[in-house]
């Protein structure tokens, strides 16, 4: 079965994206009732605001991260008990047996990662938000309104900004955007930096007074603590180097250090109310263990080559969740594990109940041998297939959502080649030796700053393993994802990280267009 998640642009993200600027908007405008007008200060409430709001569902997933201490040792056990046995029964008896394990503690299997998933979409919408800060607060953008009038009162300003809107800092080609939108001309000029004025002002002379303007009001807003958040920190640090200043140079590398510092003592608080130790000889916790390590080098350097707006953000919100650890493990010290696990088992009786099985059964099936599991069919037929496509339907109607989602019955490789138009997001699940087969019409379809997941990559960690490691008859597949995934991370037209989450998640950005 494959699964292919496809959303037009302005389509999944949009209603978080919208939700998430009425926020930022509101908290700019609720500080300029103080007579405080200051982006920084936006971004650094916003942040907190967000945090707030997601703090229930970070402490169910550490609720469910410690639940697992006494859950964990009985699932490993189940693992090294088939660990060499790779046939079809063998692992229907293993995850009937991983099941039962789950039931007994009256958890899922999905339990820790599902707030995670929540979060997604709101992690998502983050970054255009904050990248595009104009897009969604008013204020901002109003002060960009007259450089942007006076533009397009200009002869042959298309061409102008179409050429700056390809290069670097701005990368807004105009085969993928608008310039007849003064909108888009506002998103365009707010990713400027100070040599892309001078740049535009050397090719619209006429320009200069208003837009010396304009950087001065804007160089106001965006100073936080003397550093510039529109501007890179890494340029920042060029210009100070140049200059031997060595205020230059603090104020420089002090947003990108923090929000690798940050991260870093905040997954160590994380750790901290986890029991159980990690297995040196299990490779998915040796993969997770050295991307704690490398997250937070990975926020230093993106911390650099990214507005110092967006580093600010991560920093703080590193921050909050620093002090949010806290007192969640405060929390959780005081509430037993048999305890959550036994809250645990309740809710899982009562949802159970509420779907027909009474308490006693649920019980027995808890608890029972899987020795005694029935042999159940792995092949799906026609008319199982065709069972499973009306149920879909039956559920997308029940949703109303029939005007919402389009179901596309086939072969996902085949449909994919009969697409057209942009997506925001493309989320890919099938048979693993397929993913590089996919990866030309997904990035054909893909729209520029749209997002590309891909589940299951690390396959329960085989893919972190040498070739001579996998059986032979797997290795077909294992070199496959191994392409894969070197193939993502090195594409020019994405910018990829692999989450050791489950079975392994790579989330990729398109950071341009198709030639």
């Amino acid at each position: 079965m494959s699964i292919l998640v496809l959303t037009q642009t302005g389509g999944i993200l949009k209603p978080f994206a919208i939700i998430l600027g009425f926020i930022m908007n509101y908290i700019y405008r609720f500080l300029q009732i103080f007579g405080i007008n200051n982006v920084a200060l936006t971004i650094i409430l916003f942040t907190l605001v967000i945090n707030v709001l997601m703090i229930p569902l970070t402490v169910k997933q550490q609720k469910f991260s410690k639940m697992s201490s006494l859950m964990n040792p009985e699932l490993q056990k189940v693992q090294k008990k088939y660990q060499n046995r790779k046939d079809e029964k063998s692992m229907r008896m293993m995850q009937a047996e991983t099941q039962a394990i789950y039931d007994k503690y009256g958890a899922s299997p999905t339990g820790g990662c599902l707030p995670m998933v929540i979060q997604l979409p709101i992690l998502f919408a983050l970054y255009p938000v904050i990248q595009e800060v104009p897009r969604y607060v008013n204020g901002i953008k109003e002060i960009y309104m007259p450089v942007v009038n006076q533009i397009m009162a200009t002869d042959g300003y298309q061409k102008i900004l179409e050429k700056i809107g390809n290069a670097a800092p701005v990368y807004m080609p105009a085969n993928a955007y608008d310039y007849t939108d003064p909108n888009i001309l506002v998103r365009v000029l707010y990713k400027f930096q100070d040599s892309t004025w001078n740049t535009l002002v050397d090719k619209m002379p006429s320009l200069e007074t208003v837009v010396d303007k304009t950087t001065a009001t804007m160089g106001h807003l965006n100073t936080f603590l003397g550093i510039n958040i529109g501007e890179q920190p890494l340029t920042m640090l060029m210009d100070a180097l140049k200059d031997f200043s060595i205020v230059g140079i603090i104020l420089a590398v002090i947003i990108p250090i923090m929000a690798g510092l940050t991260q870093f003592i905040s997954v160590k608080l994380m750790q901290q109310q986890q029991t159980t130790t990690i297995d040196p000889d299990n490779p998915m916790a040796r993969s997770m263990n050295s991307m704690n390590y490398i997250m937070p080098l990975f926020s230093v350097f993106m911390g650099f080559t990214l507005p110092a707006g967006l580093g600010l953000y991560w920093a703080i919100s590193a921050i909050v969740r620093c002090v949010q650890q806290m007192a969640i493990n405060k929390y959780l010290s005081k509430k037993s594990v048999e305890e959550m696990i036994e809250e645990q088992r309740k809710k899982a009786a009562k949802k159970r109940e509420k779907k027909g099985a009474p308490a006693k059964e649920i019980n027995r099936m808890a608890t029972k041998s899987t020795r005694n599991v029935t042999e159940q069919k792995t092949s799906v037929s026609s008319k199982e297939k065709e069972e499973k496509i009306q149920q879909a339907k039956e559920n997308i109607k029940n949703q109303g959502k029939e005007d919402q989602i389009t179901l596309l019955e086939g072969d996902a490789i085949e449909i994919l080649k009969e697409l057209d138009g942009k997506y925001d997001l493309i989320f890919v699940d099938a048979a693993k030796g397929q993913y590089i087969h996919f990866l030309e019409d997904v990035l054909r379809l893909l729209a520029p700053d749209g997002v590309l997941v891909s589940d299951n990559v690390l396959q329960d960690g085989d893919v972190a393993k040498s070739r001579y490691a996998i059986e032979r008859r797997d290795r077909t597949i294992h070199k496959r994802m191994r392409d894969y995934l070197y193939t993502i991370k090195n594409h020019p037209l994405l910018e990829t990280t692999i989450l050791p989450v489950g079975d392994g998640v790579a989330i990729s950005i398109k950071t341009g267009d198709n030639e």
